[in-house]
């Protein structure tokens, strides 16, 4: 079964590049088939026999601006669509319904005797099948869901579900079915219609070049295989052109005609079904209806009027550029929203561009391509662009409510929640029971409450902090402990600067010389419950370039607890002629000024060691270098530098 009429909308338009994108199905006269006819079938294949005189002709011209006027209804226009309202061919009536007029009805009547007069010759044959659709027939053909939104649908007085045809598939089989088997004699039969079709066009426009309700020839043949898409039903015809830089893979017959798209065929099947005798050939074919727009399954990525004429036509009459600057802004917000519509936002964003910049004077179109395309960076996670074109949208509308709750939902991404609030606010004055503000609104309070109650305990905390900090700082400078200060780069002093030295200060001096640890050790110096100090303490082995850290070093204990612990029963893996036993060893601490070492005895508290006039606490943790008593590594190392005893 075959139909020879695909749409445009659906084949190729949606992917066509950003200066054809623009969709546009053709339902006027084309030549693939669409023919439009406003009168009953019955009547339109006889030809007038009473012409009116001209003065008597109903065929009201209309001269204004019917553009402005068509787009103050929501639809949006082209050249064609304003020239056949101001020459009163056609006139609105809902959004995709024209009143077709006497005019244009008498130039659809000769059209259609042509068309009729060429099916004939072919032995097509002409019927019309009712508008009314069961539901049933099409579900037992799947195209029910598939049709989705597109298919106006409806109930009876008794619940049954018709449906409004956009395409007469089902109905004809039906047809066929219901009358028994067909005589080879009849075969090929053809069979087609003029009649007018119906779909729900998400946004109709462009006149009659995308409507909710068109006229349409249509034929079924009952021979003949291809895929059809959702329109066409379960099987067609491809028309071929054998060709080495073909893309499509053909099974052909060199004993007979038969040839047959691979996709169609059973896998690994050589045997020509035909004849039966012949072995089928792989060969490269090109579909012929590739070059018809109509047929068109994808798009060139650059349109060559001399390769393809037809496409550069449309593109011409899409993007016509001697229309208003408000029609040209609307056509590529159009172009934009369909690319939205598939989630491909940068290019929205291109498009949506390119209409801001033709800096038409409608407000409402610049505010609406502003609230779209900070839609599209949304998505994208582009939240302070989407937030600006949501400010700058509102400028040119300020009643703009799109607007309002994409800004509100920005500043809730940036978690600006108090700025989200503003913007809930003023789109609730417009509109106080929009769910999507009152949510947003919400949820903006519940967070800048919860922002403010972490904010205070963060303040609490610092307090806290500072004031731990104080005490410590306090405690050190008690204990007559000194702390290498790093070198900082010179800074210009001025009288604000002597103006703010105090505790504050000072623990900001401790931050900067390293007092606070974490980075090098993961732990600080602090005082617990009974004042006791806790150092983070480095031991160093040179000989094998190893260290040990004690997070918690009580400035009470002795070195000689910690040894005992670390080099007891369980020496470390590094140890391997087990030298390092708690009585074999010398601790020492750098004086980095003199860069010289002064020993430790391991009984001495550890805040002894630190009081001493020569230590010097730096980067917050302590370090003390551990060797091996009478070792040749020891001997060595102590020999170039300067050592003291305490």
């Amino acid at each position: 079964m075959e139909v020879l009429m695909h749409h445009l909308q659906q084949r190729i338009l949606p992917h066509l590049p950003r200066a054809f994108t623009t969709p546009c199905k053709s339902h006027s006269s084309c030549a693939a088939g669409h023919s439009p006819n406003p009168t009953p079938i019955g009547s339109i294949s006889r030809p007038s026999t009473h012409l009116p005189l001209v003065s008597r002709l109903f065929q009201p011209s209309n001269l204004r601006d019917v553009g402005q006027e068509s787009r103050a209804q929501g639809e949006m226009t082209c050249k064609s669509q304003r020239l056949m309202q101001q020459a009163g061919l056609i006139h609105p009536s809902n959004p995709g319904c024209y009143y077709y007029l006497p005019a244009t009805v008498r130039s659809m009547e000769k059209l259609v005797r042509l068309i009729d007069q060429e099916m004939q010759r072919i032995g097509g044959q002409k019927l019309d099948m009712p508008s009314l659709c069961s539901a049933e027939l099409w579900r037992r053909s799947e195209r029910w869901d598939l049709m989705g939104k597109e298919l106006f649908r409806l109930r009876d007085r008794h619940g049954a579900e018709y449906c409004l045809g956009p395409t007469h598939e089902e109905a004809v089989t039906e047809l066929l079915a219901s009358q028994g088997t067909l005589s080879y004699r009849q075969l090929p039969l053809m069979l087609y219609q003029m009649t007018r079709k119906f779909r729900d066009e998400p946004k109709p426009r462009f006149g009659l070049l995308r409507g909710r309700e068109f006229y349409m020839k249509d034929m079924y043949t009952f021979d003949v295989q291809a895929d059809t898409g959702k329109i066409g039903g379960k099987l067609s015809h491809e028309f071929q052109l054998p060709a080495d830089i073909g893309e499509d893979r053909l099974l052909v017959c060199g004993s007979c005609s038969f040839s047959a798209n691979v996709e169609t065929m059973e896998p690994g099947r050589t045997d020509c079904p035909q004849c039966q005798a012949g072995t089928l050939v792989e060969s490269k074919g090109i579909e012929e209806f590739d070059k018809v727009p109509m047929f068109m399954k994808t798009a060139p990525d650059e349109i060559d009027p001399m390769k393809h004429p037809e496409l550069a036509a449309i593109q011409s009459i899409i993007h016509d550029d001697d229309r208003p600057l408000e029609e040209q802004a609307e056509s590529l917000k159009d172009e934009g929203n369909d690319y939205f519509k598939e989630k491909n936002y940068k290019k929205a964003i291109v498009s949506y561009t390119a209409g801001l910049k033709k800096n038409c004077s409608d407000s409402n179109v610049n505010a609406i391509l502003l609230t779209n395309r900070a839609a599209a960076h949304f998505h994208l996670g582009n939240m302070r662009s989407a937030l600006n074109d949501s400010v700058a949208a509102k400028k040119f509308k300020p009643d703009h409510l799109k607007a309002l709750i994409r800004g509100a939902s920005c500043c809730m991404e940036l978690k600006k929640y108090t700025d989200a609030l503003l913007w809930c606010e003023e789109g609730l004055k417009l509109q106080p029971t929009d769910k999507k503000l009152l949510e947003l609104r919400a949820t903006a309070d519940k967070h800048k409450r919860a922002a403010e109650r972490d904010a205070r305990k963060e303040k609490v905390k610092e307090k806290k902090e500072l004031s731990e900090r104080e005490a410590l700082l306090v405690a050190i400078k008690g204990r007559g402990i000194k702390l290498l200060k790093p070198k900082q780069r010179p800074k210009r002093s001025s009288d604000s600067d002597d103006d703010n030295r105090g505790p504050s200060r000072d623990m900001a001096g401790l931050d900067l010389d390293g007092l606070c640890s974490v980075e090098a050790t993961g732990a600080t110096v602090f005082l617990d419950d009974q004042g006791v100090m806790h150092w983070p303490v480095l031991f160093l082995y040179p000989e094998h370039q190893q260290t040990d850290f004690i997070s918690a070093f009580s400035e009470s204990s002795s070195f000689l607890d910690h040894l005992t612990l670390m080099f007891g029963e369980e020496l470390p893996p590094w140890d391997t002629n087990r030298k390092y036993s708690p009585q074999n060893l010398q601790l020492f601490f750098e004086d980095h000024e003199k860069e010289s070492l002064y020993q430790v005895n391991p009984e001495t508290p550890l805040i002894k060691i630190l009081q001493h006039k020569r230590c010097f606490v730096k980067a917050g943790s302590p370090s003390f270098v551990i060797l091996v008593n009478g070792s040749p590594f020891c001997e060595k190392f102590l020999s170039e530098r300067k050592t003291f005893r305490l």
